[in-house]
C-alpha cells in the first residue's frame, strides 16, 4: 500500500487532498482543498506512519506546532492546527504557490545585489523575531526559503528548531499518553539529539561541538546570501556536497568573499556587515540576527531601525482536533521503519562517528603545530 497514493482523495477537517506537494525526513506534504469552496487552499504536513509511533520523532513534530502557532510574522509560513484522524497526525499550514529556492529554477542562477538585499531583509527579520521569541531555526538553508509568487518569501520548517535552554521544559511538552497510547518510550541519545542541520550550512563551531545559537542563524542567513548572489554555493563544491567530511572542513578553513569581489558597486559598509555575518570566529559574528538586521538595515536605508517591542515566549498547549473517522475507510498500511530518513532535511545521526573523529583529528594537528613551534 503506497502510503501517499492512499491519501488522494480523502476529506479531512473540511478539506480534501489533492496530490503530494513535498516530502521531508519525517513528514509529508500535500495540497488540500476547502470542500466549501476550493479556491481556499491549504497545505496539509502529515507525519509518516512509521515516524508516529515513536515518542521523540512525535514529540520533534508536535514541538514544531508549538513553535509555528507562537510565531505571527509576514515572513513566517502561518499555522492553522494541528490535528489527528483515526492514526493521521497533521499540522494544516497555509498554502504556498510559488517556488522553494531548492528548485532548479534556482540553480546556477545569480540574483541582482538589491533582489538578494531584498530577500535577505525580510528573512532576517522572520529570523530577528523568532530569536526573540527564543526560538533558533538551526536548519537555515534555500530548501525551507519560499518564493510566492507574488515575490514574498517565507520561512519554513522549523522541524528541528531549538528553543533556548532557559525556557522551561514544563512549557515545552505535550502529553502523547492520551493520543497515542503505544507510543515507543525508546529516547535517542544525548549526543544523537544535537547532530541535527546541514551541514553546507552550518556554522564552524557546531562542528567543533559548540551548541547551536542565533549566532549560528546569522552565518546560515549570510551563506544563503552569497549563494544567491553567485549562484552557488560559495566554498563548498558540489562534489563535496558527497561527503559530509569535506563540507566540515571547507566551513573550518574558508570564510565566503568580501562582497566588492562579487560586486564591485557594493558599499564598504556592507561589504563589511556581510564579513561580520560570516565570520567563522562565533565571538566574532553577529550574536542574533536581529544586530545582523539593525546593520543590515542601517546600510540599506541610511537611519536606525527602529527596536522591537519586548516580547516573551509563550509556547501554546495546542489541543490536538480529534476528527471522525476518515470519510474513505481507509487504514494506512503498518510500515517498517525507514532506516534512511533522506538528505533533504538532514538527520545528522549517521554524523556521529565523523564528527568525532574530525574533532580528534583538528585536535591532534593543533597539537602537533604546538610542538613544531
Amino acid at each position: 500500500m503506497d502510503f501517499k497514493q492512499d491519501l488522494i482523495g480523502i476529506e479531512l477537517n473540511g478539506y480534501r487532498i489533492t496530490h503530494c506537494i513535498g516530502e521531508g525526513g519525517m513528514a509529508y506534504v500535500f495540497r488540500a482543498e476547502n470542500l466549501v469552496d476550493p479556491k481556499i487552499l491549504r497545505a496539509l504536513k502529515m507525519i509518516k506512519p512509521e515516524f508516529s509511533e515513536r515518542a521523540d520523532l512525535f514529540e520533534s513534530f508536535t514541538q514544531e506546532a508549538r513553535i509555528l502557532e507562537s510565531l505571527h510574522h509576514d515572513h513566517i509560513v502561518k499555522f492553522h492546527g494541528l490535528r489527528k484522524s483515526g492514526r493521521l497526525i497533521w499540522m494544516e499550514l497555509e498554502f504556498l504557490d510559488g517556488k522553494s529556492f531548492s528548485h532548479a529554477y534556482f540553480y546556477d542562477r545569480k540574483i541582482t545585489l538589491d533582489q538578494a538585499l531584498a530577500w535577505i531583509y525580510d528573512c532576517t527579520s522572520a529570523v530577528a523575531y523568532a530569536h526573540q521569541k527564543q526560538i533558533i531555526h538551526r536548519d537555515l538553508k534555500p530548501a525551507n526559503l519560499f518564493l510566492t509568487k507574488d515575490q514574498q518569501i517565507k520561512v519554513l520548517d522549523f522541524g528541528i528548531a531549538k528553543i533556548l535552554s532557559h525556557i522551561s521544559g514544563e512549557q515545552l511538552k505535550l502529553t502523547t499518553k492520551d493520543l497515542l497510547p503505544s507510543v515507543h518510550t525508546a529516547q535517542p541519545k544525548a549526543e544523537e539529539k544535537n547532530l541535527f542541520g546541514s551541514p553546507a550550512f552550518m556554522a564552524p563551531e557546531i562542528f567543533m561541538g559548540d551548541e547551536p545559537s542565533t549566532a549560528s542563524d546569522v552565518y546560515a542567513l549570510a551563506l544563503i546570501f552569497f549563494q544567491w548572489l553567485l549562484g552557488k554555493h560559495p566554498f563548498i563544491t558540489q562534489k563535496m556536497y558527497q561527503n559530509n567530511i569535506d563540507m566540515m572542513m571547507s566551513h573550518l578553513q574558508n570564510q565566503a568573499p568580501p562582497l566588492r569581489q562579487v560586486f564591485s558597486q557594493a558599499s564598504l559598509g556592507l561589504e563589511q556587515v556581510f564579513l561580520k555575518a560570516t565570520h567563522p570566529d562565533v565571538k566574532q559574528r553577529y550574536s542574533s540576527a536581529q544586530k545582523f538586521l539593525e546593520d543590515l538595515h542601517f546600510q540599506l536605508y541610511q537611519k536606525p531601525l527602529e527596536p522591537p517591542r519586548p516580547t516573551t515566549l509563550t509556547i501554546p498547549q495546542i489541543k490536538i482536533n480529534m476528527l471522525d473517522d476518515l470519510s474513505h475507510s481507509m487504514q494506512p498500511k503498518e510500515a517498517k521503519m525507514n532506516a534512511s530518513i533522506g538528505p533533504a532535511s538532514l538527520f545528522l545521526s549517521e554524523l556521529k562517528s565523523p564528527i568525532i573523529y574530525l574533532r580528534k583529528m583538528i585536535c591532534f594537528q593543533i597539537k602537533a603545530q604546538v610542538k613544531a613551534m
